[in-house]
């Protein structure tokens, strides 16, 4: 890097002129937002956005001239206040994606942001005050209740910064989600420049597992206690009436004690709940079809262990509904 450290406080504070980006193995996909064209209101390749429709995501520049810190594009967030005449919904715009199965629960990691601000962006003739970023981790699409880190107020001009932090992985973090937040009490409209977002793993570590293997709860001929309960959950299905993949369902060589699935769509809302592992989801919420696209699952079920001791599991992933 060409220019050197201004800061170092919580987070790690850089002036972007000329560097290379995190080495290391990133988790996140398409983290300077590339490879759409600039356009106001669209999801970035690779992310998804939370709040339906009230959440905007844009791909810059567009409405702000500044160009990007890598790449050609990228992404901006805005929390729609109060100004002037304009309605307030107080929405903080938010996009979310999966780190998939490369994260590690015990590892510590690094997270790298660059953000900007650009005072002359408008936007459907407002104008807007600088903002903060909150980044959370979550075991669900969209999930906002735990937050890992909150920028600062965003009221550097035209100079991309360099953010970073640390955290440690647990069984709970499987989503990022970045969302745009008010730069102060006051809650008028902000609006922040976001480009380069980067997790690598800090050092070398041997990770921890979630859970142990599940047993069968029963004693029966067939499935002794103690016995490992193996499970084959897939990850897309097709509910078209075909016979063929109709229902999505869990299947395990071994009987649970207790067993709840729920499903959730992209903006974090309960659509469908199971309690028979043999029942599954039938692609129907809220006494409606699906619309096809990704959703989100949710595993709690009870099991003895080893010992014979009950434990409860919590487990999710995500699901594809196909035409």
């Amino acid at each position: 890097m060409s220019c050197g450290l201004i800061a170092r406080y919580y987070f790690l504070v850089a002036i972007v002129c000329l560097s290379d980006v995190s080495v290391g193995q990133n988790l996140i996909l398409n983290g300077s937002f590339e490879g759409s064209s600039t356009i106001l209101d669209r999801d970035p390749i690779n992310w998804t956005r939370c709040k339906g429709d009230t959440s905007s995501p844009d791909i810059q520049p567009i409405t702000s001239s500044l160009p990007a810190a890598f790449g050609t594009t990228y992404l901006g967030l805005g929390a729609r206040g109060f100004s002037g005449t304009n309605l307030r919904d107080y929405t903080r715009e938010s996009i979310t994606q999966s780190l998939g199965r490369d994260i590690r629960v015990g590892q510590e990691y690094t997270c790298r942001i660059y953000l900007n601000y650009d005072e002359n962006h408008v936007a459907l003739g407002q104008t807007f005050e600088p903002g903060r970023l909150n980044i959370y981790m979550g075991a669900m699409m969209c999930s906002d209740s735990n937050l890992i880190w909150q920028s600062p107020v965003i009221d550097h001009h035209n100079i991309w910064t360099a953010y970073e932090f640390r955290f440690t992985a647990d069984c709970s973090t499987k989503f990022i989600t970045l969302e745009a937040e008010f730069g102060d009490e006051n809650r008028d409209w902000a609006y922040l420049l976001i480009d380069s977002l980067s997790i690598t793993a800090t050092n070398t570590f041997d990770s921890i597992e979630c859970e142990k293997p599940p047993v069968d709860t029963t004693i029966v001929d067939t499935v002794p206690l103690g016995k490992p309960c193996h499970m084959y959950i897939p990850n897309a299905f097709s509910p078209n009436g075909d016979g063929i993949n109709d229902i999505f369902q869990v299947y395990a060589d071994c009987v649970m004690q207790h067993f709840k699935m729920d499903i959730f769509d992209r903006w974090g809302n309960n659509i469908y709940t199971v309690s028979d592992e043999d029942t599954g989801w039938d692609g129907t919420g809220r006494n409606q079809n699906a619309h096809v696209g990704t959703y989100v699952y949710q595993l709690l079920y009870t099991f003895l262990d080893e010992q014979g001791k009950e434990r409860s599991t919590l487990r999710s992933g995500m699901i594809m509904l196909l035409e």
